[in-house]
């Protein structure tokens, strides 16, 4: 008796029972790589996933990216390379030749600054120029102007604005804490509403493009409920590729290195109306 107890004992703990990552329970798992991290995953789980992936388990997924607690791994196109970029521009600091983006609002602030050491074709529109708590935003003429201010009053929690390319009333770069984060939105007209496009090109902004991604959810449905709503649209999209909430349809989509290294975005998120 006492063999066949042994017996057992050793073929349980061999049976390769691990804790699941969403239930909790100690069972038979399957590991899964969920955007760089290994996660274990039951059969009863992922015969469930509407259960599985709803509610808090999904929305501490969002909260470990949007803190910097989960990250990338290394060879992801979405991984951080802010210490090699910041390598980079400490070269092109050395330079003589500074490039100017003509799009980018007026981003020479300190009274000292001599206006002659730029390029003639460098001045800045006044409408582009950076507006202080005392100037509001000027979308006056803009067929999206309730959107984009609706937008706006929503990305100012986290510090955002949008602002207006030169070249395109419909195009807008996002600027967080006065630097462009190198997310594009683009408005395009639709047939209940207007519908935004949100393009991440610079694989350093992915907190951002999280934060800026949960407040136009919440700006299309009418609510402030980040941490609740807000994280489950955003959550269901990411890993369904679409999701539909109040008639409003959701879909996301993340660039190939190939594609990325054409130029094309790194990650897409769709609202359409």
């Amino acid at each position: 008796m006492a063999a066949l107890v042994s017996l057992l004992v050793f073929l349980l703990c061999a049976c390769g029972e691990t804790t699941c990552d969403f239930c909790g329970q100690q069972k038979v798992c399957k590991e899964f790589d969920i955007m760089g991290t290994t996660r274990h995953i039951c059969n009863d789980c992922l015969n469930n996933t509407a259960s599985a992936v709803s509610g808090n388990v999904a929305r501490q997924y969002a909260e470990l990216f949007e803190n910097g607690t989960l990250e990338y791994p290394e060879n992801s196109p979405l991984a951080d390379h802010s210490d090699e970029q910041q390598e980079e521009e400490a070269k092109d600091n050395t330079d003589e030749t500074v490039p100017v983006e003509i799009s980018s609002p007026d981003e020479y602030t300190s009274d000292n600054a001599e206006q002659s050491e730029l390029p003639e074709d460098s001045a800045q529109p006044d409408d582009n120029a950076e507006p202080t708590e005392d100037t509001p935003v000027d979308t006056s003429g803009l067929s999206n102007e309730a959107l984009i201010s609706d937008l706006n009053r929503k990305l100012q929690a986290d510090s955002m604005i949008l602002y207006a390319d030169a070249n395109d009333v419909n195009i807008y770069h996002l600027y967080e804490n006065g630097g462009d984060t190198g997310i594009v939105f683009t408005v395009s007209p639709g047939t209940s509403g207007d519908k935004i496009s949100i393009c991440q090109y610079s694989p350093d902004s992915s907190q951002s493009y999280v934060k800026a991604v949960i407040r136009s959810i919440l700006t299309y449905i009418d609510s402030n409920d980040y941490d609740g709503l807000g994280h489950d649209i955003y959550n269901g999209t990411i890993q369904n590729g679409s999701y539909s909430q109040s008639g409003i349809n959701f879909y996301s989509a993340i660039g190939t290195a190939e594609d990325i290294e054409k130029g094309l975005p790194s990650s897409t998120f769709e609202i359409v109306p």
